[in-house]
């Protein structure tokens, strides 16, 4: 029986190791959190863009000019296999370098980072239990644990990538009037209390008090 699998492409294109101080261990333990976290999922990430079939892409930057304090946003068309992500590595560098925090709290943020706009792109919504890698606002879960799926969400992905590579889906661009991007907004003032969702053009912006100190 043929297993349909999802293809998603993390492009560090973008990111300039000379502007960061993130090395090159601590990206790349990231990056094997995120295998370990996606291993019941029927999806595949590469470090190489693919050749052939639908993929999704995942950017890894430090270099974007746009505006906002987000940690990553993510398309979310249901079956599309070519939608798009982003992880902002500047934001979340910026935000996380005056915590007095380990090396491995650092690949934390970026591994559930990237699991959380993966998890998007495989048809995720956002969930109220802070203890998931879907959490609806960045909070310390994010940089003290290796966060996980519900079995239930496990499902929900397999299913997506099934009914994905079955049907036609609408794609959309990444940056295009008609995508449905879900960005996850963080501001590290400790004074600042939760403000839930603002719903602001196509995407959703999430206020939250960081709750580290």
């Amino acid at each position: 029986m043929l297993i349909n699998r999802q293809q998603i492409y993390i492009d560090f294109s973008n990111f300039d190791s000379t502007q960061s101080h993130i090395s090159q261990d601590v990206v790349d333990d990231a990056l094997n959190k995120v295998q370990q976290t996606f291993s019941e999922v029927q999806v595949d990430f590469t470090l190489e863009r693919p050749k052939f079939g639908d993929y999704s892409t995942i950017e890894v930057t430090n270099t974007s000019t746009e505006p906002g304090n987000y940690w990553g946003r993510a398309e979310q068309s249901s079956l599309d296999p070519n939608d798009n992500g982003q992880i902002r590595l500047d934001n979340i560098e910026s935000q996380i370098e005056h915590l007095d925090i380990s090396l491995d709290q650092v690949s934390n943020a970026i591994a559930n980072s990237i699991s959380h706009e993966a998890g998007h792109l495989m048809g995720l919504d956002h969930t109220q239990d802070f203890t998931r890698v879907m959490g609806n606002q960045v909070n310390p879960n994010m940089i003290n644990h290796q966060l996980t799926f519900s079995p239930s969400e496990v499902n929900v992905m397999n299913s997506e990538v099934n009914n994905m590579h079955t049907s036609p889906g609408e794609a959309n661009s990444m940056y295009g009037e008609n995508c449905n991007l879900n960005e996850d907004d963080i501001y590290l003032d400790h004074e600042i209390e939760p403000t839930g969702f603002d719903s602001e053009e196509t995407y959703d912006t999430d206020g939250f008090d960081f709750g580290l100190g």
